[in-house]
């Protein structure tokens, strides 16, 4: 049985990327190094969040599913967990299929408008 990474840092705030390396590259994309990192493992484990969410107790959980089928309804699950917490739900949205490849399309540009790299990323979800 798979199980979540998870790299444990502020627990009020979580980024949930499909793979380690997504969860990685968006530390990096957001200029963001304080928030938690948990990787999936594959979509088939995005209904492991309902513990993690129980044991972390975040405000807010921020969503990076990569865009296909398979990742768009991953983020249909994941935001009904997070409705049925009551916990703030965001989404990243990616020009590049997953965070990874967003990280390597986007190396040759400065990060150092940190605050407006992360608008053009985060939808926030009712």
């Amino acid at each position: 049985t798979k199980t979540l990474w998870v790299f444990k840092r502020d627990p009020s705030r979580i980024l949930v990327a499909e793979s380690i390396l997504d969860a990685l590259a968006s530390e990096v994309i957001l200029n963001e190094y304080n928030i938690s990192l948990v990787a999936l493992n594959g979509v088939g484990q995005v209904s492991q969040l309902d513990p993690l969410i129980l044991s972390l107790k975040p405000q807010k959980i921020v969503f990076a599913p990569d865009r296909d089928i398979p990742g768009l309804d991953t983020e249909v699950i994941a935001k009904e967990i997070c409705r049925k917490h009551k916990v703030k739900f965001e989404v990243l949205q990616t020009k590049e299929k997953d965070l990874f490849r967003e990280l390597h399309s986007n190396k040759g540009e400065n990060n150092a408008d940190a605050n407006k790299l992360q608008n053009q990323y985060i939808k926030e979800c009712s």
